[in-house]
Order: structure tokens, then sequence, then C-alpha cells
């Protein structure tokens, strides 16, 4: 198969690649290992808003997930296969391999790029080592919306803009919240005055906010987790979302085209 632009995974950016080369009239592929919408579409701006709005209009924890999945998929719906076709993009589902710098291998086929390959294959969330928290306790903002039953408290790593998003949505339902972040503010990237704001709203609907602070040890007692922070304090939980920034994805042969990545695992670019 061969078309101007191949297109690595189908996060929004990916998606904005191959849907700006057809506006320019050019031949696209798209290669994803998950359906087309990626990140934002199921696990973060889009499910986020919507459970934020459906709070906002009265609903339970469990209503709120299942109106933020609702919108979740009909935006998937928007940009599934059979639409990206419709739109003259050839879809492929696999894992993708940097051959050269004009050929992409998926599984046993080799897709070559006339012009050129993109690579935006995203991010996944990033873990953190507690000791003593075991994985069934630990969710992560892709399986967040995956519960089944309310909780009665979540501890939530990270006061990033989705840490503090699902943070006081979960609060306005009932659900026991606090927030732990190493940082000395919440939204620390963002101004104080938005912070403060950010803040204000957190302690008003009862999240309590632990800055300077991290993890240091868990256990369970009593049917609970006993999270010991950095400062010798204690927060009961049922669960901890890891909400705590992400890591880079890494694409297979890139390494074979010297394509250099940072200590983060982001690939650098010259531009």
């Amino acid at each position: 198969m061969k078309a101007d632009v191949i297109v690595i995974g189908g996060g929004a950016a990916g998606l904005a690649a191959v849907r700006e080369v057809r506006r320019l009239e050019g031949s696209a592929v798209l290669v994803s290992n998950a359906a087309p919408g990626g990140d934002c579409t199921y696990f973060g701006c889009v499910p986020s808003k919507a459970m934020i709005a459906a709070v906002a209009d009265g609903a339970d924890f469990k209503q709120s997930l299942e109106r933020a999945n609702t919108a979740a998929n009909h935006i998937g719906e928007t940009e599934s296969p059979s639409v990206l076709e419709e739109e003259g993009i050839r879809f492929v589902s696999g894992d993708a391999e940097l051959v050269s710098t004009s050929e992409v291998r998926v599984g046993e086929n080799v897709l070559q790029a006339k012009k050129g390959i993109v690579v935006a294959v995203g991010s996944e969330p990033r873990a953190l080592d507690v000791p003593g928290l075991g994985d069934s306790h630990v969710l992560t903002t892709n399986t967040f919306w995956d519960l089944e039953a309310t909780p009665e408290s979540i501890c939530v790593v990270g006061a990033g803009p989705i840490g503090c998003e699902l943070g006081l949505a979960m609060a306005k339902t009932g659900v026991k919240v606090s927030i732990v972040d190493l940082a000395e503010r919440v939204l620390p990237t963002f101004e104080a005055e938005a912070s403060q704001i950010v803040h204000n709203l957190l302690a008003e609907a009862g999240v309590e906010v632990f800055v300077e602070e991290s993890l240091a040890e868990a256990k369970m007692q009593d049917g609970l987790l006993d999270l010991e922070t950095s400062s010798f304090k204690h927060i009961k939980a049922n669960y901890v979302l890891m909400a705590a920034g992400r890591t880079p994805k890494t694409i297979a042969g890139a390494d074979l085209l010297g394509l250099r990545v940072d200590h983060s695992g982001r690939l650098i670019v010259d531009e």
C-alpha cells in the first residue's frame, strides 16, 4: 500500500494530520493499534467535561460516568474507521514499526510513504511506584471510566487539570476526595490567580488538598488503603487515582533510523 503520507497514531494529533493531508488533496493512511480518537476522546477532554456537566445537572456518580462514556462514544463515532474511509483516509489496524524513512511495517505488510511519515503515537498515564500499593486499588485516567460502583473515597495523585476536574466532580457527587501533589499549589503550570480559584472551589466541595506532598507508603487497614504522605500525614481511601502526568509512548524502529528521545522519552525534533 502506498500513500503520500502515513500517520502513526490515531489520537487527536494523528487525526488532525490525516485530515489535513486530505484537505490538501493528498492521499493518507492512518495506522493505529486502538480505536481512532485516543486519549482526548475516550479518557480525557471529552469524558471529563461531560462528567462535569452531568454533575452540574444533578447526576450522581454512576449517572455522571454513564453520561461521560456516552459522550465519548458519540464523539468516537465521528472518528471511526468507516467514517475515515468515507473521507478518503485508509485505516490500518495494528502495531507500526519504522522500517525506513519512507516505510512502515504493520504485521506482514509494509506501507510506503511517498512524501513523509508522521509519528503521533501519544502517551500513556504515568505510573508512580508507591511501596505497598497494589494494582487492584490503583486507577488511572484510562481505567477510571470503567468503575461500576460508586467509591466512598478516592485519593487523587496529581493536581493538574484532569486531577482537579475529576476530583471536584467526584466530590460533588458525595465521594470523599483527597488530592496529593508535589507542587506548591494546584494547577502549578497555570497562573497563580487561576490556581487559587480552583483551590477554593475544591475546598468548598470538601476536597482535602495536600500540596508539596507525595505518597510514601500504602497498606491495607480495615478494608481501606492507609496512605502515608511524605510528611507522615495519613489518608484513607478505597482507590488511588493516578493523574500525575503522562509518559510518551515509543515507536518500534525509531532507534534504527537515528531518531533520538530525551530523558522523558519524547522524540527530539529540530523545530
